[in-house]
């Protein structure tokens, strides 16, 4: 089959006329094992080199002899079950001198260790002239003798190599990684830690391709050998986005919102009882801090377990017009819970630096049913809310008893487990519940 050089975050690519061999016989060590237990969530994508963003949109140029070629692929909503296993559907089409020449839905999961999956690919390839031509490389994993491959490892290491699909004598693409930490330019920005991929097939040998993903993106550039034809990734579009524009930020460190509330020389003072002894957190605003163009409030917060200081954080908020809290990321430094040495600054984020994007941390009039994303840096910072009640009246913690509160659920698809979260008028934060049940609860404001 024809399949398109413009491939989302490395589609296989199965090369133009398959030289069928009949001397080649089939290959019947390879016998993956596809489990249902291997596959607890397998449209939860958190594999860094293959990013399938729910509704996001990548487009792709190549100039080759004959034309400009355009990809557009799409990371759908749909689902789609081959070998009882729940895959994601991407849409991917190609145009030549803007004719539609290939409209394919590819299906993807992910296993448990990060693995990503190919389960085959529903294809329709066109004439020059947008004619319809045939469905020449379809294929779905057990189906006939097709079998599923790793279309990218959840540990790439240099010299590993792996089949990308599997259907003897039509589908056969294999991979080879041959570099990491490489540094690309498209017209789409400038990648680092990218890792760099040998593309191969036994039914096409005097063709190979070289390929390049960046994490959080995917596939940002394909080379092709020998033809020295270059695809690369011109744009995104779609998937988690947000309008932040100055003009909606006139006085964004005048905090008014009643259920966040940071005053000026107050420190507020929470504690709960955890198997390894007692935390305690201290909050208290501090200065300010330009974030994305916005004159955001710095506001501190120190935990410290047992009494040993176990992460320090500077967090960097901003009110809108309507009197919306928007969250624009976080410095932390993590610390040693023993001795009280510094570790890392694992889980710092800021909006606008490596595709990080500002989240609503509270709506300007909470509902219940209100939805937010609180934060967005994908596979780091992805936390959101859901508000489920409202009114919340007599609320008690040892610092008072409050009234007139909200309660959010508070989840992420990185990691299993909700927590809850309590609001009180005119005070913040006063109450948390934690996935293990255990409450942080608001003893002092000083």
């Amino acid at each position: 089959m024809r399949k398109a050089l413009i491939m989302l975050l490395a589609l296989p690519c199965l090369y133009t006329a398959c030289k069928k061999d009949p001397v080649r016989v089939i290959d019947s060590a390879y016998n993956p094992d596809l489990s249902l237990s291997k596959f607890a969530d397998p449209t939860n994508f958190t594999n860094p080199y293959f990013p399938l963003e729910s509704e996001k949109i990548y487009k792709y140029e190549n100039q080759t002899t004959a034309g400009l070629e355009k990809g557009e692929i799409l990371i759908s909503t749909d689902t789609k079950i081959v070998q009882n296993i729940t895959c994601a559907v991407v849409h991917d089409r190609v145009w030549l001198n803007d004719i539609l020449i290939e409209d394919t839905y590819d299906w993807f999961a992910q296993d448990n260790d990060g693995n990503v999956w190919y389960f085959g690919e529903d294809v329709k390839n066109y004439n020059s002239d947008g004619s319809f031509l045939d469905k020449d490389g379809s294929w779905e994993a057990g189906v006939g003798s097709a079998k599923a491959g790793i279309i990218m490892l959840a540990n790439p290491i240099v010299g590993s190599k792996y089949r990308e699909e599997y259907l003897f004598n039509e589908a056969e693409d294999e991979a080879e990684i041959v570099a990491t930490g490489a540094t690309v330019t498209t017209p789409a920005g400038t990648f680092t830690n990218c890792i760099k991929t040998r593309n191969f097939t036994a039914l096409e040998p005097d063709i190979e391709e070289n390929k390049w993903y960046a994490p959080k993106f995917g596939l940002v550039k394909t080379l092709k050998i020998p033809d020295n034809e270059t695809d690369v990734l011109v744009k995104t579009e779609g998937g988690y986005q947000v309008d932040i524009t100055l003009a909606k930020f006139s006085t964004p460190t005048n905090l008014t919102n009643q259920y966040m509330v940071f005053p000026v020389g107050k420190k507020y003072i929470y504690q709960q009882v955890t198997p390894d002894g007692t935390e305690r957190i201290e909050i208290a605003r501090l200065g300010n801090k330009v974030v994305m163009g916005i004159n955001c409030i710095v506001v501190k917060d120190v935990v410290t377990l047992n009494g040993i200081k176990i992460e320090e954080t500077w967090d960097w908020y901003a009110q809108d017009n309507e009197g919306n809290i928007w969250y624009f990321g976080e410095d932390v430094d993590n610390f040693d819970h023993t001795t009280g040495a510094f570790e890392d600054h694992h889980g710092s984020w800021e909006a606008g630096v490596n595709g990080g994007l500002p989240g609503l941390i509270m709506p300007a009039t909470p509902q219940v049913g209100d939805q937010i994303r609180e934060e967005y840096l994908w596979g780091e910072a992805e936390d959101e809310a859901e508000v489920l009640q409202t009114g919340i009246m007599g609320l008690v913690t040892p610092y008072a008893t409050f009234d007139n509160c909200i309660k959010t659920r508070n989840f992420t698809r990185l990691s299993l487990g909700d927590s809850f979260k309590i609001y009180a008028k005119g005070v913040g934060s006063v109450k948390e519940i934690n996935e293990d049940g255990e409450e942080l609860l608001l003893i002092d404001i000083q």
